[in-house]
């Protein structure tokens, strides 16, 4: 039921394969992160406890990558970040549930206090290190106090750093989990010398005796790959990079990424940018690049999966055509006087159309073939912050008008409009 991201459940259901492949392809609401990935954290830790098995963590790092850790914060007003978009034809990361409290409000702050309760555990043998992220526990293992720090930047890193400090000289296993995600077995050393660990239910045992600063160094191989939706090379996929899972950057008009990436060759493809952290670019075409889910901004459009048979709906402002008197700022067209219209013409159902929000901007009327649909309203206090609204309609071919109302909202201070984008529903 799974993506690669460790999200499940597209519009809240659990449903057979077939369903979750056609949802992917047509839906928005791909994962409730909040409540899904508290969900995993909870079910996961209960079977690590209960079985000893190292897998179930790896569901957890997944989720702490791609699910909630890859959601944009919450706001003031108690607005959440709610669904996960991982469509097909593109997405974006958006606050796309119009109750103020949601249940992911709430969630939140529950699943953010579970994360410390998830990165280390310990029986009467010693240490489990479950997760790599950086973190620092004071544990009692027979008797003794012990201090474990994890010091490195995973997983920007493949390579972590552990001291082990123990308040006097004990012995005792520090294990670490093998990720299911290794691309190569996990090298080991102990104060730089290379160690030799036994395996056991999945972790990586380290048994010894420790000493006041002793320092493991441990590799974790990663390669790129893409990652098919059940297996089945007939369905849509994702790239990742060890536990993180990449997204490719939507560039207006470009057309559908799957058509150009070759799924068999993304870890020869892509390199690592010179200038640009964490980016990769793609060698067969330079304009294409990813980067890990988890850096996307909101509203900075995306592909998680590619699907050759996917429709691109993202058409740029420079599809319109517009009266004389807008202006044109690179991203998107602005109209700085009432009356001034643009027009789109399309064919589909219905269309949301994306601006920018700023404090001097006012309210589009938009029209669907000829009569009033609804408004646009282009105001925000926090000036470039995305504001978009939904045009509902049959399918067929439409012609949607936008025109400066000459209205603004309280607090703007002009009447300013514009236009980025037009998304069309499939």
């Amino acid at each position: 039921q799974c993506y690669a991201t460790g999200g499940f459940g597209a519009m809240e259901n659990l449903q057979d394969r077939e369903t979750t492949v056609k949802k992917l392809r047509t839906r928005y609401d791909s994962f409730e992160t909040q409540c899904g990935s508290w969900a995993g954290f909870k079910l996961s830790k209960y079977l690590l406890c209960l079985t000893g098995e190292a897998k179930y963590a790896d569901w957890i790092e997944k989720l702490i990558i791609n699910g909630i850790g890859a959601s944009i914060p919450s706001g003031g007003t108690g607005k959440t970040f709610y669904y996960s978009e991982y469509r097909t034809s593109g997405a974006h990361k958006r606050y796309n549930h119009n109750v103020a409290w949601p249940c992911c409000s709430g969630t939140r702050p529950q699943a953010i206090a579970e994360y410390h309760d998830l990165i280390y555990f310990q029986d009467d043998d010693g240490i489990y290190a479950a997760q790599f992220f950086e973190s620092a526990a004071q544990l009692t293992v027979k008797n003794t106090e012990v201090l474990v720090s994890q010091l490195s930047d995973f997983p920007s890193s493949d390579t972590l750093m552990y001291e082990v400090t123990p308040l006097e000289e004990k012995h005792f296993a520090f294990s670490f989990r093998l990720p299911g995600w290794l691309a190569a077995p996990a090298e080991v050393r102990v104060n730089g010398e290379l160690f030799e660990y036994s395996v056991h239910k999945g972790w990586a045992k380290l048994d010894r005796i420790w000493s006041p600063g002793d320092m493991v160094e441990i590799r974790l191989p990663m390669s790129m790959e893409a990652k098919y939706m059940f297996d089945d090379k007939a369905n849509p996929w994702a790239i990742t990079l060890g536990p993180v899972v990449m997204a490719v950057r939507a560039i207006e008009d470009a057309g559908n990424p799957a058509l150009v990436i070759d799924p068999d060759r993304v870890g020869e493809d892509f390199a690592p940018c010179k200038h640009e952290h964490l980016t990769w670019r793609y060698a067969r075409d330079r304009n294409i690049t990813i980067k890990p889910f988890y850096l996307f901004r909101e509203g900075e459009q995306y592909f998680i999966y590619l699907d050759k048979a996917a429709r691109m709906p993202f058409y740029s402002y420079k599809h319109a055509e517009y009266d004389e008197g807008w202006k044109d700022f690179g991203g998107w067209k602005t109209a700085f006087s009432e009356g001034l219209a643009c027009r789109f013409s399309y064919t589909g159902k219905g269309v949301t159309l994306h601006a920018v929000g700023y404090p001097d901007c006012g309210i589009a009327d938009v029209l669907l073939d000829g009569k009033k649909a609804g408004e646009l309203d282009c105001f925000h206090e926090t000036g470039g912050t995305p504001v978009s609204c939904f045009i509902e309609a049959e399918e067929g071919e439409h012609t949607l008008e936008l025109v400066c109302s000459g209205r603004k909202a309280p607090g703007s201070t002009d009447i300013f409009v514009n236009i980025a984008r037009f998304e069309i529903a499939e």
